[in-house]
């Protein structure tokens, strides 16, 4: 039989995982916690290069103080990057998680090469794939950067190490400046790695332990975090819904609605244009109930109107000035969103 690479069996496995990834990415809905960061970073516009360089550069950083100011306890490298990447390719779920899939996959290669000569090395790095696949993969956010740089960062540190000379040096340099501008988990691995470079008893007895211990630091810190939250708070599937809602909604209806701008509604109406045609923003600031009414009121002529809203006394208001008028249809509660359409009786 012919005899395969070693390393065969880990593309295969690394193939595998992508693919997995890459499937859900365009399948699992967004929840809230992704769509505030996209609001974090949005919105975004292609700077105009026929207005000269000089004012599409200003444009380009007058829009990423944008997302400084916005970044809130974000450290700062991820941001601009996600900012940069949606102006390049688009803000579609699949393009904005790709680069949380490519993070991954770099991540275990670089665990890969960090467990050489280990035991079920392939086995130990199936595990962190399925760990990595439901979390850092696939939710927006810093965890699979800061796992990627903190692990290559510590591959190309060991390396160093081993053969110190000034190229590899500057190697380590890159992703651990990068490490540290992702978050505090970054200055932890650092001091990791000072550890094992001032404490001799770490580098000649306990090497490998040392090895393992970041490897676990780092998995529970950027991976249990995320897998807690998905288990403890699962949020609706808001992509089937807001897809559900466009296919069923004519366009000529017109749609009141008071949501807020980082909501899941509000991204995928950018996708699948839910609220394409005659849509009144009801949430841009609190209308008194008679401001609401008059609103309604002008709608008098229409023989159906959609009202989606949050769920709380502003936004059942909305729904009891339109019902005074229509009959109401299905009642969809979702989350914190209720979505009705009313009908002449």
């Amino acid at each position: 039989m012919p005899q395969y690479p070693r390393r065969w069996p880990l593309l295969a496995l690394l193939l595998l995982t992508g693919v997995i990834a890459l499937v859900l990415a365009n399948v699992i809905s967004l929840n809230a916690a992704e769509t505030h960061l996209i609001w974090q970073i949005y919105p975004h516009d292609v700077p105009d290069l026929d207005a000269g360089v000089s004012m599409a550069l200003r444009a380009l950083l007058a829009d990423f103080q944008q997302v400084w100011t916005r970044r809130a306890d974000i450290w700062p490298l991820y941001p601009p990057l996600l900012n940069a990447w949606a102006l390049i390719f688009g803000e579609s779920q699949l393009v904005l998680r790709l680069p949380n899939v490519l993070s991954g996959l770099l991540a275990l290669v670089a665990l890969a090469q960090l467990l050489k000569n280990t035991p079920y090395r392939l086995m130990l790095v199936a595990a962190a794939a399925v760990l990595l696949i439901p979390g850092p993969m696939l939710r927006l956010g810093p965890s699979a950067l800061m796992l990627a740089l903190s692990l290559w960062s510590t591959l190309l540190f060991l390396r160093w190490r081993q053969s110190p000379s000034l190229g590899r040096m500057l190697l380590y340099l890159l992703p651990t400046l990068a490490m540290l501008l992702t978050g505090w988990v970054g200055w932890l691995i650092l001091l990791l790695h000072i550890c094992y470079g001032m404490l001799p008893w770490l580098r000649t007895q306990a090497s490998q332990l040392w090895r393992y211990l970041l490897i676990a630091v780092l998995l529970a810190v950027t991976v249990a975090p995320l897998l807690i939250a998905t288990l403890a708070q699962p949020q609706p599937d808001w992509q089937s819904l807001a897809q559900a809602t466009a296919d069923t909604r004519a366009v000529r209806a017109p749609a009141l609605y008071a949501l807020p701008d980082d909501h899941p509604l509000i991204y995928y109406d950018r996708q699948v244009g839910l609220l394409d045609g005659i849509a009144v923003d009801l949430g841009w600031r609190r209308f008194t109930p008679p401001q609401i009414y008059n609103v309604v009121r002008r709608l008098r002529d229409q023989s159906t109107v959609w009202v989606l809203t949050t769920d709380d006394a502003y936004g059942r208001t909305i729904h009891e000035a339109v019902a005074e008028r229509l009959q109401a249809g299905a009642v969809q509660s979702v989350g914190d969103v209720l979505i009705t359409h009313y009908d002449l009786e």
